[in-house]
């Protein structure tokens, strides 16, 4: 079973360890937040791949935009979509069960200090971004990002942190994040036109002259 705790004592100054820690043997784990009004959101979402998803980082955002209509699910932090079952990185649970093929997924990361509206993320975290903008276009999925930097909220707290639970608490709405939506930046864009290029196999290593 899935358990993961906020440190509701926790300061910065501590070290070891971040705000939020998961229980031993937890693995990985997206959050998807439920609506006792809807409790069928998810699964009638999952198997119909017209209706897009935003993922996000942390539960407390995925919370505030999911109350405001935004389908929005968390990963617990930037690089935890994926975890490894049978010696294979596979799609953290629920998201196994998602059909990823040809939806339309959004990135909203949080914004940070060093965000700007023409550079979302920082360095370590655009890495994270395109790595999971990877994953979901090797399952068929098409990638945007959200730039919470470029909405009007974003551009008048520039230098500050923000997610989407103080974008919404600073007064910032689901409309304008849709307006708000930008192509995945690869850097030198050599990524993917080589998924076009080539195949992709993920399981054991087949012998060329046997075929097995």
């Amino acid at each position: 079973q899935y358990r993961r705790a906020r440190l509701l004592d926790y300061t910065s100054d501590k070290g070891g360890g971040g705000k939020y820690q998961s229980y031993k043997g937890s693995g990985v784990c997206l959050y998807l937040p439920q609506d006792s009004n809807r409790p069928e959101f998810w699964t009638d979402l999952a198997y119909d791949p017209t209706k897009p998803i935003v993922i996000t980082e942390g539960e407390f955002d995925a919370i505030s935009a999911h109350s405001r209509g935004l389908p929005c699910m968390a990963i617990a932090g930037v690089s935890m979509f994926l975890e490894r079952k049978r010696n294979a990185q596979v799609v953290a649970r629920p998201g196994n069960d998602i059909i990823w093929r040809s939806r339309e997924v959004f990135i909203c990361f949080d914004m940070d200090a060093e965000s700007t509206p023409e550079q979302p993320w920082k360095p370590s975290v655009q890495a994270a971004g395109q790595k999971l903008a990877m994953a979901l276009a090797l399952l068929g999925a098409n990638v945007q990002v959200i730039n919470l930097a470029k909405t009007t909220v974003g551009r008048a707290h520039l230098g500050e942190k923000m997610g989407l639970s103080e974008y919404y608490m600073w007064g910032g709405t689901t409309k304008e994040l849709w307006h708000c939506k930008e192509p995945l930046d690869f850097g030198s864009g050599d990524l993917l036109p080589l998924l076009d290029r080539y195949a992709n196999y993920r399981g054991k290593v087949l012998d060329c002259d046997t075929g097995t």
